[in-house]
């Protein structure tokens, strides 16, 4: 990735600008055109997006032929759709080059996008923000956010003016989008963080979760349906589907949603993490890690759950949970390497579920129905026993 791929051809500009004196004119001007090359920031929104969205989307190039010939024709500040299609998710797929995806990869569907459209594979983002209607009905572009010059962390290149709510607040500016009578969690609590509701961590990538870029609400209905963890239950993994579909009813008025007798009963990290998809799995055990949702869920429950990762049938789910473990208070130090041979794997699951029991036995309220839990602070093995059963074991192939 270098100059050429945001602001086109440089030849020109080059060649205009190796005049000293012209140099420095134009860095006293306040005015930033500048016809000798492309500058993203000034171009109409769709094609600022485009420049971003000729690699981060999930796309195909039209003129197979011509590409093998000389390259890609896109250019930025030109249409996208001349020389890519940009492949968006369709439950009867109909688009012919998203049905060749299909021959040569049945599950590709699956494998990136989960069942409500929203994109779930890392790198994709312009897929996310298509079906945004920050985008969609306003102005927002990837510039909206990032930056690729001045940013305060090159992990994210977060523009310095825009991290934390600030890049949300410069539309939504009404203070009530930033106080308590809005969030319903204290100011200075991870739950009054536009992001953490609004682009929760529901894109997976590079064995960790990462912000899903489609910019909506939570809904539990949607999550439901839909398998899409929803952003209060990321939080609050310890608590059910219907506890946070009773709070989104009382605080903003959405229906409620049609959950079976499991969603209402078993909190939805253990769910997601017994019966969930290898994406779900891996999202449910990198949020078991996350400090945020520790916070909120407690701590000493997740050992079990992460401990029974650890012998998941993707590498991917026991590298995120051996992580996630080691980040508990008593699995500190705790020796473990997704890729060992299987009956390795089995000492080290035996020997992280021998340190859980241990730990579980020395807590002082063990018993808890939604999570599973007896009161001898171990699992009640039926309910475990069924809920595993039903692990959702499609294959998954996440194109990262």
């Amino acid at each position: 990735i270098a100059c050429e791929a945001c602001h086109g051809p440089g030849a020109e500009h080059v060649r205009t600008n190796r005049s000293p004196l012209r140099r420095y004119l134009s860095h006293l001007s306040a005015s930033t055109d500048d016809s000798t090359i492309v500058n993203p920031a000034e171009l109409p929104k769709e094609r600022s997006a485009e420049v971003c969205g000729q690699c981060h989307s999930f796309n195909t190039v039209i003129d197979q032929a011509r590409w093998r010939a000389t390259g890609v024709p896109f250019r930025p500040g030109d249409a996208l759709e001349e020389s890519k299609a940009v492949l968006r998710y369709e439950s009867e797929p109909r688009d012919p080059f998203l049905l060749r995806q299909l021959e040569a990869e049945p599950n590709a569907l699956d494998g990136r996008y989960w069942a409500d459209g929203t994109i779930r594979v890392a790198g994709r983002e312009f897929n996310g923000m298509l079906e945004s209607p920050c985008y969609q009905r306003g102005e927002m572009t990837c510039l909206s956010c990032h930056s690729m010059h001045g940013y305060a962390d090159p992990s994210d290149q977060i523009a310095r003016a825009r991290r934390g709510d600030e890049a949300c607040l410069q539309c939504h500016e009404s203070p009530r989008y930033a106080a308590p009578v809005h969030t319903h969690h204290p100011l200075e609590s991870s739950g009054s963080r536009c992001a953490n509701c609004h682009m929760p961590h529901t894109t997976y990538g590079l064995f960790v979760a990462m912000r899903s870029h489609r910019v909506d609400s939570p809904n539990v209905a949607r999550s439901a349906r839909t398998g899409r963890p929803d952003a209060c239950n990321l939080c609050h993994l310890d608590q059910t589907l219907a506890w946070s579909d009773l709070k989104l009813q009382e605080w903003y008025g959405q229906p409620a949603a049609p959950l079976d007798a499991d969603q209402r009963t078993v909190a939805a990290g253990a769910l997601w993490a017994l019966t969930g998809d290898a994406a779900q799995r891996a999202i449910t055990a990198w949020h078991m890690g996350w400090e945020p949702a520790q916070r909120a869920s407690g701590r000493a429950w997740l050992g079990g759950y992460l401990t029974w990762l650890l012998v998941d049938p993707y590498a991917a789910v026991r590298s995120v949970a051996g992580r996630s473990l080691a980040s508990l208070p008593g699995f500190e130090g705790f020796e473990y390497d997704y890729l060992l041979a299987a009956d390795e794997l089995g000492r080290r699951y035996e020997a992280a579920g021998a340190r859980w029991a241990r730990q579980m036995a020395e807590a002082p309220s063990r018993d808890s129905a939604h999570l599973l839990l007896n009161r001898q602070g171990g699992f009640r093995a039926d309910t475990f026993r069924r809920l595993s059963a039903r692990r959702d074991d499609r294959p998954l192939r996440i194109i990262e």
